[in-house]
């Protein structure tokens, strides 16, 4: 099934301003005296207070909405801004561990690949039973697998850079030979990080609800810190 674009903050505040300003403006007309004459008839001012009202109403929901958009920038910039003045890769690793955490996920695992084909080694993991078990080694790359199948080049640009498993137990996948770590409870996204449109890592999340990934705001976040923070770290690494 073909998922929509996570949507840009920026373009969503926008969008509800837009929308804010028409609602103010006409709910100013409905006031306006030069209006007063569509209201003549018996109980036609309450309707139209009643409709006032209701405006007012939308207008304060999308201002409430506006405030939470504002938040996401919020917390975007303030990691984004962190994760550029580390320089090594290890730091970053661990703040974007911290901050990702701090909101709702059952695991955090992140992966990162001597090439685009792996090997891949665990470097950060939390949320998982006994990590060091895990830390340091390699992580299976089976061409069946669902890690494979995220780390390939989408073909389409529209198409979203990551890959949701909304059911885990459900849909049987992942297969317990590709991550032995895994509690297959929930619901699990795979975010490939790249640099120059070439794999060398990927952030592996888990939220404990079924469908936990269906907020497309929650996936740009995560794109956000992929691009803006191990990007920025390896390119530092690598100067």
């Amino acid at each position: 099934m073909s998922r929509t674009l996570p949507l840009s903050p920026f373009v969503a505040v926008s969008e509800r301003l837009v929308q804010l300003e028409t609602m103010v403006r006409a709910a100013h007309a409905t006031e306006d005296p030069m209006l007063a004459s569509e209201y003549g008839e018996p109980g036609a001012a309450d309707g139209a207070r009643q409709k006032r009202e209701a405006r007012w109403a939308e207008a304060l929901d999308l201002v409430q909405d506006l405030r939470r958009w504002f938040d996401r920038i919020n917390f975007l910039y303030d990691t984004t801004r962190q994760m550029r003045q580390i320089l090594t890769v290890q730091e970053v690793l661990t703040l974007i561990v911290d901050t990702i955490w701090q909101r709702r996920y059952s695991f955090i695992v992140i992966l990162l690949g001597e090439t685009e084909l792996g090997p891949y080694y665990y470097e950060e993991m939390r949320g998982v039973v006994d990590p060091r078990r895990y830390l340091g080694k390699q992580c299976p790359l089976p061409l069946w697998g669902e890690l494979a199948h995220a780390l390939v080049r989408r073909l389409d640009s529209d198409e979203p850079d990551y890959l949701i498993i909304d059911d885990m137990q459900t849909a049987g996948r992942p297969k317990p030979d590709e991550f032995p770590w895994l509690e297959r409870e929930g619901a699990m996204m795979i975010v490939p990080l790249r640099r120059n449109g070439v794999a060398f890592g990927a952030m592996i999340l888990g939220r404990p609800e079924i469908g936990g990934f269906h907020d497309p705001v929650l996936c740009a976040e995560l794109l956000e810190i992929g691009d803006g923070g191990f990007c920025g770290a390896q390119c530092a690494d690598s100067s």
